[in-house]
């Protein structure tokens, strides 16, 4: 798979002796002729001794993978929980990258993304019983529906990462990574799905030679069914057969249980507290299940290992139902002893079981999840275990609900890997005594995550694997460096739930902090809070500091909104808040900035009843900011139907009373602030509530409230959304078509009838608003959106938050967008937008109603490069050119890497001379204001294709012949490894006079009549010396053949002598190929003829010229028939590459009527045709040709035509001339009698 597919595509394992070398490989192209593709050369690899020792390292290679193939297996079956999850369709979509790293890749330096998001993985319904196979990195994945742990194996370490152009099929993003940003394209394999046998969904899935063939097998557990899929070598299905098993199963393992070197299963039973232990056969099948139980447990998860050292398999199951791990010590026989329990924690524990060495005795121990955290059970190596202790699990949402285990740090200890919810991936480093270090948790994914794995590479890297199931259906991989780190934004908790965020500098560093505002989840979170998250200069944020929020009295309180602003013009920010209670009126709350990063204590404001939204604005032009706060008004009240409160601010943090407005609201929900009419004046925008507290929605659409410019307001303009009307979520107010006018973008809920998404409101600079195209949702509607320039060019942009996690949408700078795009975002509810780098490049900070936050800087580059990609040749040069985003300044600074090749300060790259040891060349370019996200362009270097030139003589006859081959290779003929000839009547190396030159080791092999390249062979000998070769169709004198190479070209002399058996018209084909993967393809550059005896009946007599290279030429064509001319019926000529008619110029005179017919490009000698009379005058075309009207004569046994042809320049290349003549009753068959090079 992967890699190493590629280093074997073309070749076989080496031979021993003088043959233990393998080369480049010559596949002959395919004949398109019907019946003529099993005359191809088999196995068309010819050899190159000077690379015996690279040779023979791959074949060690592919030995030391299939080694490490099984170790992968394992890993996959011992570490990876077994966890329900859908039918995987593999519709791939796109792979986004977090944070930048600079990867080296056989010394080539790519910009590689540290985490990958394959979206849309497609988890379909349950009930679709299948398995899928596909691969990535090296690894085949295979997965099962309804199934578990995805299963890695085949990874070919030495290629560590080398999979930008190894992997085969579609839709997949690799290359330069983004927070935000797709990366450049590459390819996933494409998935194969096969149906299980019983249809049953599976509750988990694994994979295992069964039948002991070499080939992974499948074994899919349902409910009451386990499917075995045997798999031939091309995941191709052998057979399949279902077994009745208990009820309830969840996961199941493969082991040797009874000692005989059969694969048998454990499959663990769910309710019914039984591990079922089937027999294996050997072959695939399987003996009837058996049970062993542990009452009154539920087992949903297993793991196998010899833990009394006795060389049996022994079996453990956690039990969810209590706090205890069940311990099925192996008899050896196939059956288990009466289980013993060890109490791991408090009840309830989570189906996840690890086994493995943790404090490095030599004894497997055992980890589970708990509610209290990670349980440790030592093994004391006779069965028994020490009693449990406890490392915390990761804090908060993280949890720890699935785990993986590997070295991350290498530091000899092994550690924990744990996925749980909102996409939070967290490590804990070992101690080496079974304890674990405190967990570091950060943010992979959108959802929670159906299965993890940790995929290691020999560079000493680490893949950590996870499906973000449960919403997505998103494929998330996350690089760790080898440090105990991962490449991914950190995952950061606070006390309860977050209804707001916003970001705002609270400490006089120039770089935005975070703050939200949080409530309580449950009694064991804090009361109502600001929280403060200071940035720090590497880029994270500190923890958090909570302010607490006044107490409203009964029920639970909720900040649900916030606004930052200087309220008291002394440059600190201060910090507004909407806040209301479940069963009292609202009020704003106002934090005051100190400056250095703290608050003062709130201060609170009245407001209207159930405040949900609040903006700043200097409503009243006195230059200080006032507030506007969106009331939802009382539920349970149908007169109370909320109002817009404005309170005009003092300038010192206070503000005055407030005024309510409520003609012409209904539960205003959320608010804008703009100069919707052009007045100088800031006004509002108002949409009603979707629902609050669980009560119906309001469908309805904006409401403009214009500014008066005192701090009062009338009733403006109301615009429905949507036909019937939509329910809105949120509004927000911004310059979308770059008209000068505030534009409004609103989140829309989805409904019965129509679908959630964003409606575009443009402003017409009067307090009305037209429509602008709906843009529909995947989802039910944003929770949260905002407007910000993410690409920095100057249109901009929206980012949505919604159930499936965040996305962006990149303006088009006419008030409409580019298609969402989704990127890793922790689940959040709601989205602020800030520069938290300081690099003039908005970030994000999203927040989710668990408590949790993720930070994430912008990697769009600051530069982009055109082209961003380029092919060139050696001395070749190429200009590329930059466009500078973010207001940066437009120089840059260009420059490439490795050193090869030159660049100029303009960006005029130029190859080097010789191209042959580089395959690529980096281009960058930096902007001197933002040098920390430059644009990339990627140059591929190529010394051209070798080539094969003139063969001499390109015509003639005689039973023996001294040749002269020309072969060039444009970084000199010392690259050159194999250089081919081959005569035969076809392109095909049996029955031929088959010939391959290894120029480095100066040997020519002659390949025997069966015709394989790769031996064996009928001779070989040194060129320049003695002695001779032979096979059935020629013989090579070697006293008469030498090769001598100049500069580019090497140039081969051949002495041949052909048998008289090998009589007939023959084509010299000729291929060339370096040593790297360069090769001309096989080229027809002469025909020759071995004479024989003297046909009978019609016969082809032959071409002039035989040998030609011009665009025009005009040819003499002769047929023979020993009964004279009057009994051809139809003479042929066919030019093309082979014996082809299609896209031909293929041409059938029939002499009865000295009518002339054209073959059209559909190549059917039946017709239709262009057809004209001889001699004559006129012309006949098709794509390849134009035939002028020539001239026919007949005498004796001969037919002569003169006919001057014109070819196509699509027509250019290397064609052949073929010749047939046939009577009613006899036929020469096709005679290669000439070549043409079309220019």
């Amino acid at each position: 798979m992967g890699a190493r597919c590629k280093l074997r595509l073309c070749c076989r394992p080496p031979m021993l002796g003088v043959l233990a070398s393998i080369a480049i490989c010559l596949v002959p192209p395919q004949a398109a002729f019907a019946g003529l593709s099993d005359r191809l050369p088999r196995n068309e690899k010819t050899l190159l001794s000077a690379a015996s020792k690279k040779a023979g390292g791959r074949i060690l290679l592919l030995v030391t993978v299939l080694s490490k193939c099984l170790l992968r297996l394992l890993i996959a079956i011992f570490v990876c929980r077994a966890v329900a999850f859908a039918q995987v369709t593999c519709q791939i979509d796109k792979l986004v990258g977090n944070y930048k790293m600079a990867l080296s890749l056989k010394g080539i330096k790519f910009e590689f993304p540290n985490r990958m998001v394959i979206s849309n993985f497609n988890f379909g319904v349950k009930g679709k019983a299948s398995i899928t196979r596909t691969s990535l990195f090296g690894y085949d994945i295979i997965y099962g529906s309804g199934g578990s742990q995805v299963v890695f194996k085949d990874v070919d370490p030495a290629t560590t990462l080398e999979v930008v152009n190894d992997l085969c099929g579609t839709d997949y993003f690799i290359g330069t990574g983004s927070d935000f940003r797709p990366a450049a394209k590459g390819n996933l394999s494409a998935a194969v799905s096969t149906p299980l046998p019983s249809g049953q969904a599976s509750q988990s899935f694994f994979v295992q030679d069964l039948n002991g063939d070499g080939n992974p097998d499948t074994v899919s557990v349902g409910y009451s069914i386990v499917s075995i899929v045997l798999l031939a070598a091309d995941g191709t299905v052998l057979s399949s057969r279902s077994y009745s098993v208990g009820s309830d199963n969840w996961t199941g393992l493969a082991g040797d249980f009874n000692g005989d070197g059969k694969l048998d299963l454990a499959i663990a039973g769910g309710s019914t507290g039984s591990v079922w232990i089937l027999l294996g056969n050997g072959d695939g099948t399987f003996q009837p299940a058996r049970s062993f139980s542990a009452p009154g447990s539920s087992l949903e998860s297993l793991a196998l290992a010899d833990f009394n050292g006795d060389g049996k398999l022994d079996v453990v199951a956690p039990d969810s139902n209590s706090s205890v791990v069940w311990v099925f010590l192996g008899n050896g026989d196939g059956t288990l002893r009466a289980p013993v329990s060890y109490p791991a924690g408090p009840p309830n524990i989570f189906a996840s079981i690890l086994a493995a060495d943790f404090n490095n005795d030599g004894k497997p121990d055992l980890v589970v999840n708990t509610r209290s955290g990670i349980a440790v059970l030592l093994g004391k190596g006779d069965g028994t275990f020490q009693a449990a202790m406890t490392s915390p699990s990761p804090s908060g949402k993280c949890g720890a609900a699935y785990l993986a285990y590997a070295d991350l740090n290498h530091d000899g200890k092994l550690d924990l890997a744990t996925a749980a919810n909102g996409g939070c991936l967290s490590l804990m480093m070992g101690n080496g005594d079974g304890s674990f270090q405190a967990a570091q948790s950060y943010t992979v994914g959108n959802n929670d995550p159906a299965t993890l794995a940790i995929l290691p590479f020999t560079d000493g890297n680490f893949l950590l694997f996870t499906l973000d199931a449960l919403a997505t259906g998103d494929m998330i991989l996350t690089l760790s460096p080898g440090d105990g780190t991962l490449l991914a934004a950190p995952f950061y908790q606070v006390g309860g739930s977050i209804s707001a965020v916003a970001a705002a500098d609270l400490n006089g560093d120039h770089v935005p902090d975070v703050i939200v505002s949080t409530y309580p989840r449950s009694s064991a979170d804090a009361s109502p809070a600001v929280d403060v998250m200071l940035s720090r200069s590497d880029g994270t944020l500190g923890p958090p500091v909570a302010y607490p929020l006044p107490n409203l009295g009964s029920g639970s309180a909720n900040s649900r909104a916030m606004a930052a602003g200087d309220l008291r013009h002394v440059g600190k920010q201060d910090f507004v808040t909407a806040y209301s209670g479940l069963s009292s009126s609202g009020s704003v709350n106002v934090l005051l900035g100190n400056g250095d990063g703290t608050l003062q204590t709130a201060q609170s404001y009245p407001a209207g009843s159930f405040p949900a939204a609040v903006v700043l604005a200097d409503f009243n032009g006195d230059g200080k900011l006032d507030a506007a706060v969106a009331n939802t008004g009382d539920t349970t009240s149908s007169t109370d139907l909320g109002s817009v409160s404005i309170l005009l601010g003092n300038g010192d943090g206070t503000f005055r009373a407030p005024a309510n407005y409520a003609s012409g609201l209904t539960r205003p929900n959320s608010l804008a602030a703009a100069d919707f009419n052009l007045d100088g004046k800031p006004d509002l925008a108002v949409i009603p509530s979707f629902s609050i507290f669980g009560t119906p929605a309001y469908p309805g659409g904006v409401t403009v409230l214009i500014n008066n410019g005192d701090g009062t307001f009338k009733t403006g303009a109301s615009i429905p959304i949507g036909s019937p009307a939509q329910f809105p979520l949120a509004v927000i107010a911004g310059d979308l078509n770059g008209d000068g006018i505030p534009d409004l973008a609103v989140s829309v809920a989805a409904s019965s009838n129509q679908p959630g998404g964003i409606a575009i409101l443009l402003g017409n600079g009067n307090g009305t608003f037209r429509t602008a195209p709906f843009i529909a949702d995947d989802d039910d509607g944003p929770s949260d959106l905002a407007i910000t320039d993410l690409n920095g060019d100057g249109k901009p942009d929206l980012v949505v938050v919604h159930q499936v996690g965040a996305a962006y949408l990149l303006g088009n700078g006419d008030g409409t967008f580019q298609s969402e795009q989704h990127f890793v975002s922790g689940n959040p509810n709601v989205v602020a937008v800030a520069d938290f780098n300081g690099e003039g490049q908005p970030g994000l900070a999203l927040a989710s109603n668990a408590g949790a936050l993720v930070a994430l800087e912008n990697a769009f580059p600051a530069v982009a490069v055109s082209p961003g990609t380029a092919t060139l040749e050696p001395a070749q040069t190429q200009q590329f050119t930059s466009q500078v985003f973010f207001n940066n300044s437009r120089a840059v600074t260009w420059s490439i890497s490795p050193q090869v090749g030159a660049i100029t300060s303009s960006g005029l790259y130029t190859a080097p001379a010789s191209t042959a040891s580089q395959p690529a060349v980096t281009i960058t370019a930096t902007s001197a204001t933002n040098p920390n996200n430059p644009g990339f362009a990627l140059v591929t270097l190529t010394p051209g294709p070798p080539a094969a030139g003139a063969t001499t003589p390109g015509a003639g006859s005689g039973s023996s012949q001294s040749f002269v081959f020309t072969f060039s290779d444009p970084a000199g003929w010392q690259v050159l490894g194999v250089v081919n000839v081959l005569i035969n009547n076809f392109l095909d190396g049996r029955q031929a006079c088959y010939v391959a030159y290894v120029a480095p080791a100066n040997t020519l092999y002659l390949v025997d009549d069966a015709g394989d390249a790769g031996g064996p062979y009928a001779g070989s000998m040194l060129l320049n010396g003695s002695g001779t070769v032979s096979n059935s169709q020629c013989t090579v004198n070697g006293t008469a053949s030498s090769a001598v190479g100049s500069g580019n070209t090497l140039t081969l002399k051949l002495s041949i002598n052909f048998k008289p058996g090998f009589a007939g018209n023959k084509v010299v084909y000729t291929a060339a190929g370096d040593t790297g993967s360069g090769n001309s393809g096989w080229q027809a550059l002469a025909a020759w003829n071995n004479p024989g005896s003297a046909p009978t009946g019609p016969a082809v007599g032959g071409v002039t010229p035989a040998r030609s290279n011009n665009l025009t030429q005009t040819y003499i064509f002769t047929f023979t028939d020993t009964n004279g001319w009057q009994d051809l019926s139809v003479v042929n000529f066919l030019i093309n590459s082979a014996i082809d008619g299609r896209h031909a110029c293929y041409v059938a005179f029939v002499p009865s009527t000295s009518s002339l017919l054209l073959v059209d490009d559909a190549g059917d000698a039946g017709g239709p045709y262009f057809g004209m009379v001889l001699p004559g005058s006129g012309s006949v075309s098709n794509s390849q040709c134009s035939i002028s009207a020539g001239s026919l004569t007949a005498s004796g046994a001969t037919l002569t035509l003169t006919l001057t042809i014109t070819f196509t320049q699509g027509f250019a290349g290397n064609q052949v001339l073929y010749l047939a003549a046939r009577s009613n009753t006899l036929n020469s068959n096709w005679q290669a009698v000439g070549s043409v090079s079309v220019p």
